[in-house]
């Protein structure tokens, strides 16, 4: 399998497992959690099998076939719970300029600084999660304020902001 190209050695695992994923993928979403997030099991398992993809081939990691399942699983919880939190966020977003928006911004509403052209690059990249916290992050909020801007825990915001941080320092 080594001297196979990636997509030849994802394409090939895919096939040998592809029934025991769907398998998976119908027992463990009910048609009710299908619905709820606007996916059939087969859809959540194609994203699933993306993300994967842009784990092993584009990421240039290692393909091992003893865990493939057990990561595309995984993945599938993923791909649920990310359209689940999505639609709770798009649920409750509240635009930073909304008047009834928790906190007042009057201090924090500033102009970006300007970035250098590498920094801009990669907060491109980022999720849109880690790049609108940057974003508030550099018109001034802090960790708190921007919590309550994008209702999250803080906690979970200050995972989001130092994982976009250490990607900015890797530029």
């Amino acid at each position: 399998m080594d001297h196979e190209p990636k997509e030849q050695q994802f394409a090939a695992l895919y096939e040998r497992h592809k029934g025991d994923l769907e398998r998976i993928a119908r027992y463990l979403f009910s048609s009710d959690t299908c619905a709820k997030i606007g996916m059939s099991p087969e859809d959540i398992l194609a994203e699933a099998m993306l993300r994967q993809y842009k784990h092993y081939v584009e990421g240039g990691r290692e393909i091992d076939e003893r865990s493939f399942m057990s990561y595309v699983t995984n993945s599938m919880r993923h791909v649920v719970i990310d359209q689940l939190r999505a639609q709770r966020a798009q649920h409750n977003h509240m635009s930073i300029d909304d008047p009834e928006s928790p906190i007042d911004l009057a201090d924090g509403d500033e102009e970006k600084p300007e970035l250098p052209p590498s920094v801009v690059r990669v907060i491109k990249t980022l999720s849109e999660r880690q790049a609108g916290i940057v974003d508030l992050f550099l018109r001034g909020n802090d960790h708190s304020q921007i919590a309550k801007i994008l209702r999250i825990t803080e906690t979970t915001e200050r995972w989001h902001y130092h994982a976009a941080v250490k990607e900015i320092r890797r530029a």
